[in-house]
C-alpha cells in the first residue's frame, strides 16, 4: 500500500486549480505554506510561545520577501526557535495523521510512504519525520527532475533510514519533456541507494511514452542484479534478495509487454 500526501498540502497546490507555479522564491513558499490554524497556535501555546507573535512573523518576512521580488531567495531568516517551533508542531501533527492511517490500514501489509529528506517540503510528497522511517517498508523520493539534488537527496535518504528500509525512486515518463538518458539516471539512483523504482505512470504514458517506462525497468533490473551477485563481498548501498529481483522481473515482463516490448 502506497501512502501519499500524508502531511501538510502547502501553498503549491499541485491541483487543477493551481495558477502559482513560478511565482514565489523558496523561502516565500516554505512561510506561505506554515499552517496557523487554531490546533497548530494550541500546539505554540503548549511550547510557551504566544501564538499572536508566531503568527506575526511569517506574515512580516513574507511580505519583505514578496517586495524584492527576488524568486530565487531561500532564505527565510525567521529567528531560529520560532522555526524550530513551527516544525515541530507541524512534523508532531504528520506522524498523528500517518500513524491514525497506519492504524486504520492495520498490520499484515507492506507499506511505501512518498516523503522527501527537506522536512520543509509540503505537497504530495511532504517532508519526512525523524520517525517516518521506524514505521513503514518503503520510502519513496521524488526523482521526477534528473540532477545532482535528486541524486543526493537519494543518498542522504539511505545514509538516514534504517537499513530494513528500502528507498524508492519516482520516476516519471509524462513529463512535459522526457527524461534524457533515462537508462543511465535509473541506474544512477540505483547505484546511489534507490533499490525500488516507482514509475509514474504506466496507465498514463500512452504508446508514446511506455518505451521509456520499459527501459526504466530493465535498467532498474539490471542495477538490482549486479547489486545482487556484489552482496557476498561488498556491502551494497540497497538492500535485495532473490524473491525481490523475481518480483521485480514480473513487473518487467508486465511492462515488457504493455509497451510492445515481448
Amino acid at each position: 500500500m502506497v501512502l501519499e500526501a500524508r502531511g501538510q498540502l502547502g501553498v503549491v497546490h499541485q491541483h487543477q486549480h493551481e495558477k502559482t507555479g513560478a511565482v514565489w522564491s523558496p523561502a516565500t513558499a516554505r512561510l506561505l505554506s506554515v499552517c496557523c490554524c487554531a490546533a497548530c497556535a494550541a500546539g505554540w501555546a503548549a511550547e510557551g510561545a504566544e501564538p499572536a507573535r508566531v503568527r506575526s512573523l511569517p506574515a512580516e518576512r513574507v511580505r519583505a520577501l514578496i517586495a524584492t521580488g527576488d524568486l530565487t531567495e531561500a532564505a527565510d531568516r525567521l529567528p531560529e526557535e520560532v522555526r524550530e517551533l513551527l516544525l515541530a508542531t507541524r512534523q508532531r501533527h504528520t506522524g498523528a495523521l500517518r500513524a491514525a492511517v497506519l492504524e486504520a490500514v492495520g498490520s499484515g501489509r507492506r507499506i511505501a510512504l512518498h516523503g522527501a529528506v527537506d522536512p520543509w517540503v509540503t505537497g504530495a510528497l511532504p517532508g519526512l519525520t525523524p520517525r517516518a522511517g521506524t514505521e513503514v517498508d518503503t520510502v519513496v523520493l521524488p526523482c521526477w527532475r534528473p540532477g545532482a539534488g535528486t541524486v543526493d537527496a537519494v543518498r542522504t535518504a539511505r545514509a538516514r533510514l534504517p537499513s530494513t528500509v528500502e528507498v524508492g525512486a519516482y520516476v516519471t515518463a509524462v513529463a512535459a519533456e522526457p527524461v534524457p538518458g533515462i537508462r543511465g539516471y535509473v541506474r544512477e539512483l540505483a547505484a546511489t541507494g534507490a533499490g525500488e523504482p516507482h514509475l509514474y505512470h504506466l496507465g498514463l504514458a500512452g504508446p508514446a511514452r511506455r518505451p521509456d517506462l520499459r527501459v526504466a525497468c530493465s535498467a532498474t533490473e539490471e542495477a538490482l542484479n549486479v547489486a545482487f551477485e556484489a552482496s557476498d563481498v561488498l556491502t551494497v548501498p540497497f538492500a535485495t534478495s532473490n524473491v525481490r529481483i523475481a518480483t521485480f522481473r514480473a513487473v518487467c515482463g508486465v511492462v515488457g509487454r504493455v509497451a510492445g516490448g515481448g
